[in-house]
């Protein structure tokens, strides 16, 4: 049961730590298509699939990012995925 708990905080770690899960490390986007393929292929740490809650902008030392609030579907974890769209064309 330990190596269980371990492997899935491992898990959780490197879901945390990847790119587009902090406003550190937004992921950049070239379009709001591939933002949208990129939202509905994330993952929870723990495996589940996530589902959309919200969805706004915040403001970083770097310039603004969008971020998608989500809730993991099998944990309910809320998870935030941040994305650059310096490179969006309009």
């Amino acid at each position: 049961m330990a190596a269980r708990s371990a492997r899935r905080s491992s898990r959780r770690r490197a879901a945390a730590s990847a790119p587009g899960r902090s406003a550190d490390r937004p992921l950049r986007i070239r379009s709001f298509r591939e933002l949208d393929e990129v939202a509905s292929k994330a993952r929870c740490g723990c495996g589940g699939s996530l589902h959309l809650l919200g969805e706004g902008s915040r403001s970083t030392p770097t310039g603004s990012v969008r971020v998608l609030r989500c809730e993991c579907e099998h944990c309910e974890e809320e998870v935030d995925l941040f994305f650059d769209l310096v490179e969006v064309r309009h």
